[in-house]
């Protein structure tokens, strides 16, 4: 008796891409793989993964922008003069 295989390809354990990204990206490997030099690669890059994913991406986030608040780094900074901390 053999195994049952999996229906679906499972993404590496570093990758960092969800599936439904991994699927916008997927629909242009063969061609992104057909290119010859760095520069074809670079283009299909640019001109048809780059824009899905990011079209993607805005859908996700209801297709707002981030808030300042949103893009704000969240650190606090404590200053301590003569042991009174600030």
């Amino acid at each position: 008796m053999s195994p049952i295989a999996p229906t679906t390809k499972q993404a590496r354990k570093d990758c960092q891409y969800t599936a439904a990204e991994r699927a916008i990206i997927g629909k242009y490997k063969a061609e992104y793989r057909e290119q010859s030099t760095k520069e074809l690669r670079k283009q299909v890059m640019e001109e048809k993964i780059l824009p899905d994913i990011f079209n993607y991406w805005s859908e996700e986030r209801g297709g707002r922008l981030l808030s300042e608040e949103e893009s704000k780094p969240r650190v606090t900074v404590r200053f301590i003069h003569r042991d009174i901390v600030i």
